[in-house]
């Protein structure tokens, strides 16, 4: 099963995992880690280029951010109405949660119904930023390197 609140709308779903797709496209380049300063022991997975981390999470954060948190989200937000110019497109979902909020949104979750695992997906903080103002990759180096943080949603 998975939730992402950016389903309410197609233009900023098909934008939003476009660009995690490609992200995560060189599995070689992903790295896994458990940090040390994790209480829960959580497992994160950090894409190649760093813009995204997935995040395994305890069935109880999962079933709140899926039972309640995503349609909250997406009401309070406004990307259900969010439009995107053509010349931003590809980074519209960055564009369009960044009008509305300083909060980082949840990309995506999901779980693995065999392994009862939960997961959740979210942009870097300071690339996520970056892609939203400079609406391109290759003027991402200012925004400096990635801060990765155990934030629960």
């Amino acid at each position: 099963v998975a939730v992402s609140p950016y389903g309410a709308n197609w233009a900023l779903a098909q934008a939003a995992l476009g660009a995690l797709i490609r992200s995560f496209s060189d599995t070689g380049a992903a790295k896994t880690e458990v940090p040390a300063a994790s209480k829960s022991k959580a497992i994160f997975v950090y894409s190649g280029d760093n813009r995204f981390l997935i995040k395994s999470v305890r069935k109880e954060e999962y079933m709140n951010f899926v039972g309640g948190y995503a349609e909250k989200i997406v009401r309070v937000s406004g990307l259900a109405d969010a439009t995107c110019d053509n010349a931003d497109q590809e980074w519209c979902w960055a564009a369009a949660t960044l009008k509305c909020t300083a909060l980082l949104v949840p990309l995506l979750a999901f779980s693995s119904p065999t392994t009862n695992k939960y997961w959740i997906v979210m942009p870097v903080a300071s690339l996520f930023r970056g892609l939203a103002i400079s609406q391109g990759e290759e003027n991402l180096r200012p925004w400096g390197e990635a801060s990765y943080y155990d934030v629960k949603p």
